[in-house]
């Protein structure tokens, strides 16, 4: 092993002299660091340990926080799903699944009471275009809560979601009627429960988790029916 020298100007003091210690190896040098392997194992420690916390729902008080708070929701069973596809079954996975699908399910509940009590006092003031996405919203909560029931071994059997399939149609072709017609104003109201909605959540995957899921035929047909409604817009 030979150490060289080589004298250069440095950057921070162009008149003086810099050293630097190039080393020289003519056999294996340090050994390399490697990440480890991912494994599923890890994946499932992943989701875990980095997945962001759960927004506090326990009261709403405009529809951007009902909005941004159930997208939120949406997105860690997404993530969750995808993680549940590739995972070897374990015991071990089993109950970080079951803890999860425990989490989610307790914060649909707390979230549907903090908005069924935001509609009981901002119903009133809302114009047509705000009713439709109050609408949206609560078909996409009736999706999550399905997602969230079937998620690893020992799910709810879907059968007894056929109520929550039917109403999530009803609410999707009342979102895409209300966008067909005419829309009356929005509300004029400077009320801070009454403010308009971000754009993120859509009727496109409650109905994708009708036609995908539900054992009934002609409601999947009907959902399906709405989805090619929206391809054609």
């Amino acid at each position: 092993m030979t150490v060289t020298t080589v004298k250069h100007r440095t950057a921070d003091s162009p008149s003086v002299l810099g050293t630097i210690h190039l080393q020289a190896s003519s056999g294996l040098g340090s050994p390399r660091s490697h990440a480890p392997p991912t494994t599923k194992s890890s994946m499932a420690f992943a989701f875990t340990s980095r997945d962001l916390p759960m927004p506090n729902v326990t009261f709403l008080t405009t529809l951007n926080q009902a909005h941004a708070t159930l997208l939120h929701c949406w997105n860690k069973l997404t993530r969750l799903t995808a993680t549940c596809a590739v995972l070897k079954a374990s015991r071990a996975h089993d109950e970080i699944i079951a803890k999860e699908r425990k989490q989610v399910e307790s914060w649909l509940d707390r979230w549907e009471q903090a908005f069924t009590e935001y509609l009981s006092s901002a119903m009133a003031s809302m114009g047509s275009d705000e009713l439709t996405q109050c609408r949206l919203l609560k078909a996409n909560h009736l999706s999550s809560t399905i997602v969230a029931a079937e998620l690893g071994p020992g799910g709810t059997d879907l059968d007894a979601f056929e109520l929550e399939f039917l109403a999530i149609i009803e609410l999707s072709d009342a979102v895409l009627r209300a966008r067909q017609g005419t829309h009356s104003p929005q509300s004029t109201t400077s009320s801070p429960i009454a403010s308009s909605v971000t754009a993120g959540l859509d009727v496109v995957n409650p109905l994708h988790v009708v036609a995908n899921h539900c054992n009934k035929i002609e409601l999947r047909q009907r959902a399906n029916e709405l989805l090619l409604r929206l391809s054609r817009r």
